[in-house]
């Protein structure tokens, strides 16, 4: 049984943490048609490049008789009526017509047309897998080329057991699937282009259109191809990147998606994602905050407390029993994926509960940077009180 190999991309480079997130695999450059054997001398190929390499291209005579390597998965010379073909006129955007016929001059072609000539040949035209036409990439894009294109092509990762898009069954691919495919092509496009590098700045989408030519099967491979779109000026108020997304399925385009992002430094994403919560609002955790919070009294006595709401200048607690003095209290709390918040805590009017003595603590002495952790995890972790009056 043959298995649809995936290289994924790394889940940094999309913006992502888990490999469970990752999307796109096989991110790959276009490989070129023919290569001069002097620019492969240049190369410091391992045995394993070097064999990968000999064995996608040949020997042959391209150009008026120039050596040259021709790559084996695409017909060097096609017959002269093949442009004539209903589906087939883009032929002459990259074969020249010669007295023998068609003779190939593109130094690259795009793989769904390419496709399209092996299947011109069934069984003669020889097919690069997605997976190997990446690791030929890493090797061709070391080539000198000033004609090479913007363009990536990567895999779509389609696994019918994923998590959040196949918890309800679909007969297609859902629409919102491949919007999140397109995001992570062109995140991963655009800090492939060496233009910005990921750390310095972040990318952040503006506005997005959407194309779906056709129901997009699940049980089929999903191609897709990344290119760089002009933005229109008339559109641009900063440093925009605009892409275009195309998706393929068995030879046919299935979904155009077009994006609009804004790189921003990092120091300026931060500033922009720093938001404070309004001061008299509760929230209630629903992840990532530890479930109870260590105090000690002033005479160093230690004593637990269950945490149930937290607000930006306070938090909500249960004592298995009253503390034994109205003085302030030091705390620490581990909060997931940030850190321990410290900082002092003076109870206001502690009262018998069911499940013990609880009330509201006013929280102060904390540092800059830990008020800073506890405004984002309560961004991050927790919703609004839902049974507390918001004003209109």
């Amino acid at each position: 049984m043959s298995v649809f190999e995936h290289i994924p991309v790394p889940p940094r480079l999309i913006h992502k943490d888990h490999d469970d997130d990752i999307l796109v695999s096989n991110m790959r450059s276009e490989i070129p048609t023919w290569v001069h054997p002097e620019a492969l001398a240049r190369l410091d190929l391992s045995a394993e490049e070097h064999s990968l390499l000999h064995a996608h291209y040949e020997a042959g005579a391209l150009h008026d008789g120039q050596r040259v390597f021709l790559r084996t998965s695409l017909p060097p010379v096609l017959p002269r009526d093949t442009a004539d073909q209903p589906g087939f006129d883009w032929v002459a955007d990259y074969y020249t017509a010669t007295s023998k016929g068609l003779r190939l001059d593109a130094k690259f072609i795009p793989e769904h047309l390419e496709e399209k000539l092996a299947g011109l040949r069934p069984g003669q035209t020889p097919r690069i897998s997605p997976a190997t036409r990446s690791r030929l990439a890493k090797i061709t894009d070391r080539l000198p080329c000033n004609l090479r294109t913007d363009r990536q092509s990567f895999c779509m990762i389609n696994d019918l057991k994923n998590y959040f898009f196949y918890r309800k069954h679909h007969e297609h691919v859902p629409g919102i699937m491949l919007i999140e495919v397109a995001r992570q092509a062109m995140y991963a496009q655009i800090y492939h282009s060496a233009q910005f590098k990921r750390g310095d700045v972040t990318i952040t989408i503006k506005s997005m259109t959407c194309e779906f030519d056709d129901y997009v099967d699940a049980n089929y491979p999903v191609m897709l191809s990344v290119d760089p779109v002009d933005v229109p000026e008339e559109a641009r108020t900063g440093p925009f990147e605009g892409r275009r997304a195309e998706f393929y399925q068995r030879g046919k385009r299935v979904a155009c998606i077009n994006i609009v992002g804004l790189s921003i430094t990092m120091k300026l994403f931060r500033r922009l994602r720093s938001t404070k919560p309004e001061p008299d609002d509760w929230f209630v955790p629903i992840k990532g905050f530890a479930p109870s919070v260590l105090f000690h009294d002033p005479s160093g006595k230690r004593i637990e407390g269950k945490l149930r709401k937290v607000s930006e200048t306070g938090m909500d607690i249960v004592f298995s029993k009253q503390p034994e003095a109205d003085a302030p209290l030091t705390f620490v709390i581990c909060i997931d994926g940030i850190g321990y918040v410290d900082g002092k805590a003076q109870p206001r009017a502690l009262t018998v509960e069911p499940e013990g003595v609880g009330g509201q603590l006013d929280m102060f002495d904390m540092s800059l940077d830990g008020k800073r952790k506890w405004c984002e995890a309560i961004k991050n972790y927790s919703h609004l009180d839902a049974t507390l009056e918001v004003p209109a």
